[in-house]
């Protein structure tokens, strides 16, 4: 029996093949320290935002195929960098690193997710996939926080995972157990119809390109009165 036996999870990703490379790199580190792991892949969705909200319906998934293991989520683009432990340090249903209110901005991450497959979680997260599936243009930390706010949230006994499993690679000086890429930042947008930065843009420019037709249209009305008032 190998070492990845032993452990309590299995580690899951998703990935759109424009992440193919990062998740790639994952599969490689998660070999090194020979951790059980299941990865999937998804035709990208409308946009940036909808394709990540794919996130909480596939933990959920990964709960069903894998009965009695506990689901270690990780995006694509994560690499683990040294020994993980069992996990069995953190007591409860739902770990993820946040604040103590979940809500405060740039406090919540949900790039590493723990789920221990108790009724409290499978309903969090189908509350959480509910919501994603209704509002495509949340991501999926604004739908997380959303679904804090439902009554299945006062069920579960969320607890936080250390920074340590949620490095992002140029924020955090820290020895990680897991870091973050976040290769979103460099995302080709050709992978997605229309991004929800790209549609703001286009709105801006609409709004802009309107407001001058407006101011041509006065100037052009104040010219036209000016001739008729001298003739």
């Amino acid at each position: 029996m190998s070492k990845g036996d032993s452990l309590p999870y299995v580690v899951c990703a998703f990935f759109t093949e424009s992440y193919r490379d990062e998740i790639d790199r994952l599969e490689v580190s998660l070999r090194a320290f020979d951790i059980p792991y299941r990865f999937r892949r998804y035709s990208p969705l409308e946009s940036w935002e909808a394709t990540t909200g794919i996130k909480p319906g596939f933990i959920l998934d990964c709960l069903d195929e894998h009965p009695g293991k506990d689901v270690l989520y990780v995006d694509a683009d994560a690499f683990i960098r040294r020994p993980l432990g069992d996990f069995g340090q953190f007591e409860g249903d739902l770990g993820l690193h946040f604040n103590l209110n979940l809500v405060q901005p740039g406090r919540l991450r949900t790039g590493t997710i723990y789920a221990r497959p108790t009724s409290a979680t499978r309903d969090f997260l189908s509350e959480w996939s509910a919501i994603q599936s209704r509002r495509p243009e949340l991501n999926d930390t604004e739908g997380f926080k959303e679904a804090c706010a439902l009554p299945a949230a006062r069920d579960v006994r969320f607890f936080c995972l250390p920074i340590e499993y949620v490095k992002v690679f140029d924020r955090d000086r820290i020895s990680a157990y897991i870091e973050h890429f976040q290769a979103s930042r460099h995302l080709p947008l050709q992978d997605y119809k229309v991004r929800k930065s790209e549609r703001l843009k286009r709105r801006r420019w609409i709004r802009s390109a309107l407001a001058m037709a407006g101011l041509a249209l006065l100037a052009l009305a104040f010219v036209l009165g000016r001739m008729t008032a001298g003739a």
